[in-house]
């Protein structure tokens, strides 16, 4: 996982040889679930805190980040 200069970063997937790229929200949760933040209330509040966003909006992209993340995951699992 690397971020870059404009606070988005990409993902390397070793063994799906797969490269992800995310923009700033995503990275900050990447980096808080890499941290340890495991409560998505908690990762909420890290994205209202860190790009002035009110809660319904940090829920639905928190929602949007988990839904995708399972949508990669479970892709690479069936192939």
């Amino acid at each position: 996982m690397a971020r870059l200069s404009d606070a988005s970063g990409v993902v390397l997937d070793e063994e799906g040889l797969e490269v992800f790229a995310v923009n700033a929200s995503g990275m900050c949760l990447l980096e808080a679930l890499r941290d340890g933040v495991v409560d998505r209330a908690e990762l909420v509040e890290q994205l209202m805190e860190g790009f002035d966003v009110d809660r319904t909006t940090a829920e639905a992209d928190v929602e949007s980040f988990v839904r995708g993340a399972i949508r990669n995951l479970s892709r690479r699992d069936v192939g």
